[in-house]
């Protein structure tokens, strides 16, 4: 008997410390809930539970080991959409299929409450399939469920010890009938086994949700595919009629299930189940061919819809590069057109000022020869004091000498000291004595200064204007045409050719009048693209010195380089570096200290300019001053400050204007100052007063000027002015 129990198995009941662990523990304390293991009787302690092997300890993980902010990969693949969207499409869809291809029901479901056809969502199904499980797991604490517990695990462990048993015994006839029977029930339960094992992995609730995920990734990515939404129904329609059949399964009788073993063998037994759990498969690989295809036909799709698109793209961009060419061409057609307009008047004017210099140099060379010819009929006169004209006149400026002797100077008179007949026709007194000399005022020595020490106190970026003029140029692109040709049309006035030729100081105000609307921005207009022609042109030719401001480039209060101490510091910054010379007597009446500070007077750098202006600025060389959109500083808080640099710069062209023929001992100072729009404060200093010949007005308004076709390559109208003669300017 020994012999026969110990080839049979025994029942491996657990501890009472086990079943404490287990079934009592957990209540006591929550850390003992969903540990993850279980007691292994082999090694006789508790063990890690195997991923996947345990469906419970796996859904257990999903549900509760899971955190409000913490996402499982396969919860995250699934959350690439919208759930509730993805059932919203799918989910009707499935269920008609799924009772049109499947009408009949297993009985019993509806009576035992586990239907699945009128059910919404996917989470209830879910619901019905967990219900019939825990009541096929036996997971209910009660006799029964231990007692299902125990059998199950007694005949999954005595299959393959008894079958070893089994073949040992030899093949007699006698006890074949037996031995027959045996394996016969042997082999029912090993089918049992293996069909409960397949059920219970197949069916786990987070490789279903894992499924679920997969389809819907394939349906959101591929909407419009209809090949991929029939199979994700197929799949869904093949996976609820194994849930239903699954349902049946779990809560069938153990022992129905045990005699439909003995009768319909492996292959009959829960035929229907397998072969759901196969369709689910097929169903699943079918899915993912046809997402594949999909993938294949959008992916072909979407690279000839590139190629398509980048095609177009290059026919635009060929179309573009050959419009922009044009329109560059077109560009520098009319900007070299207007250049060689300026360029014939500076030749002119070239000419013009080398025949002023000649009269000039003639008129001096007849006074010199009349001086001389005066100076030998001329008797000797009687001795005088030896001073020259010039040192005379001057001391007599610092000492004002009069008719009469101050008070002061009455008590050192002597009879005998003679009277002294000055050159100036003022009769001034000279004292004898010896120390005559030291009673004189000494006159203060001028202040010797170098371009560096000056430009080194403006605190001015000395490349603004390099700056300003190539934010010009970069907007000068986007400039229509017919704006491109105002340019040109300027250069054919008469007010303009004026202003280039004339051998003397001149200053001229333009008034673009253009539309606000039609300008890209305020910083910068037409006229800005014309100063901008204009400065390159001038800065090309040694006897030019140009200095440029761009008032549209600053008017931000931000900008630290605003308004009219901006204006005279940038023209001194220039014209020191287009002039520059290590030692100058400075006059000690210009305030230098102060240049350097922020709150400097305007008087102050206007003095200092124009003191320039006077030391270097040869005859023979021409100044010009260009303010471009001088409008825009014509507010209550920049006029103010511009109004002194606009008099300051025409009292150059005043007194070049009223000297009666006798010109300044420096060269030339030209003033331009362009508006796009009108300007009233400055517009009423370049006209002055009492200038009643309109056709001389320093005034050009481009109101009455033209219109220009804007189409690139087509010429625009004419209005080219004949050319007076040149001899009317000198």
């Amino acid at each position: 008997m020994s012999t026969k129990s110990s080839s049979i198995p025994p029942v491996h009941l657990q501890p009472p410390s086990v079943d404490y662990i287990d079934n009592q523990l957990p209540e006591h304390h929550g850390v003992f809930k969903n540990t993850n293991s279980h007691y292994d009787h082999t090694v006789q302690k508790y063990v890690r539970d195997e991923s996947g092997k345990d469906g419970k300890s796996v859904v257990g993980n999903q549900d509760k080991g899971q955190t409000e902010n913490q996402l499982s990969p396969t919860s995250q693949l699934g959350d690439i959409g919208d759930p509730e969207k993805f059932w919203g499409l799918i989910f009707p869809e499935a269920i008609a299929a799924f009772t049109t291809k499947y009408p009949k029901e297993p009985d019993g479901l509806e009576k035992l409450g586990y239907r699945i056809r009128d059910q919404t969502t996917w989470k209830s199904i879910n619901a019905q399939l967990h219900r019939a499980r825990e009541v096929y797991d036996g997971t209910q604490v009660n006799f029964q469920g231990r007692c299902k517990r125990a059998l199950r695990k007694l005949g999954d462990s005595a299959i393959e010890p008894t079958s070893n048993v089994v073949n040992l015994v030899p093949n007699i006839e006698y006890i074949s009938p037996v031995l027959g029977a045996v394996q016969l029930l042997l082999n029912a339960y090993k089918v049992a086994s293996e069909v409960r094992e397949r059920v219970t992995s197949s069916f786990d609730e987070a490789e279903i949700q894992e499924l679920f995920n997969d389809a819907e990734v394939y349906l959101i990515t591929f909407p419009d595919s209809s090949k991929v939404k029939d199979a994700t129904i197929s799949l869904v329609v093949t996976v609820m009629k194994a849930i239903e059949d699954a349902i049946v399964f779990f809560l069938s009788k153990q022992i129905k299930r045990l005699l439909s073993a003995f009768y319909r063998g492996k292959k009959g037994y829960q035929e229907t189940l397998l072969r759901s759990l196969e369709a689910i498969k097929i169903n699943s690989e079918k899915l993912i061919q046809q997402a594949q295809s999909a993938h294949l036909l959008y992916t072909q799709f979407n690279l000839a819809a590139i190629r398509t698109e980048a095609k177009r793209f290059h026919n635009d961009a060929k179309e573009q590069s050959r419009y922009t060419t044009l329109m560059l061409n077109d560009i520098h057609e009319v900007s070299l057109e207007a250049c060689n307009n300026v360029l014939i008047m500076l030749n002119d004017a070239e000419e013009n000022k080398k025949r002023q210099l000649q009269i000039l140099a003639n008129q001096e060379s007849i006074l010199s020869r009349l001086e001389e010819i005066s100076r030998g009929s001329t008797p000797v006169p009687p001795e005088t004091l030896p001073w020259p004209t010039q040192q005379t006149s001057s001391f007599n400026s610092q000492f004002q000498f009069n008719p009469v002797l101050p008070m002061n100077y009455q008590q050192y008179f002597q009879p005998g000291q003679q009277q002294i007949s000055l050159h100036t026709g003022q009769i001034g007194w000279f004292d004898s004595f010896p120390n005559a000399a030291q009673q004189r005022p000494v006159s203060p020595q001028p202040r010797i200064v170098s371009s560096s020490i000056i430009l080194d106190l403006l605190n001015i970026p000395l490349d603004l204007d390099s700056v300003d003029l190539l934010a010009v140029k970069e907007y000068s692109y986007r400039l229509p045409r017919k704006y491109h040709t105002r340019a040109v049309q300027v250069t054919q006035t008469r007010e303009f050719r004026q202003f280039i030729v004339a051998p003397t100081s001149r200053r001229l105000l333009i008034h673009g009048h253009f539309s606000p609307q039609n300008l890209d921005t305020w910083r910068s207009s037409p006229l800005s693209f014309f100063c901008l022609l204009l400065v390159k042109m001038l800065r090309e030719r040694e006897r030019y010195i140009t200095l440029v401001f761009f008032c549209g480039f600053h008017v931000e209060e931000e900008d630290s380089n605003v308004g009219g101490a901006a204006i005279i510091r940038s023209f001194i910054a220039q014209l020191l570096q287009q002039i520059p010379f290590e030692f100058m007597p400075l006059d000690m009446a210009i305030d230098l200290d102060s240049i350097s500070k922020d709150d400097c007077k305007i008087s102050h750098l206007c003095d200092l300019f124009v003191s320039l202006v006077r030391h270097l600025l040869r005859q023979d060389r021409t100044l010009v001053c260009i303010i471009d959109g001088i409008g825009d500083y014509e507010t209550d808080e920049l006029e103010s400050d511009m109004l002194p640099i606009v008099k300051m710069l025409l009292g150059f062209c005043n007194a070049a204007e009223h000297s009666n023929g006798a010109g300044p001992q420096h060269g030339d100072v030209k003033v331009l100052a362009t508006a796009p729009f009108s300007t009233e404060s400055v517009q009423e200093l370049f006209i002055g007063e009492g200038n009643e010949d309109e056709d001389d007005l320093p005034f050009l308004t481009m109101e009455s000027f033209p219109d220009v076709n804007d189409t690139v390559g087509i010429s625009m109208p004419s209005f080219s002015l004949r050319r007076g003669n040149t001899d009317e300017l000198d």
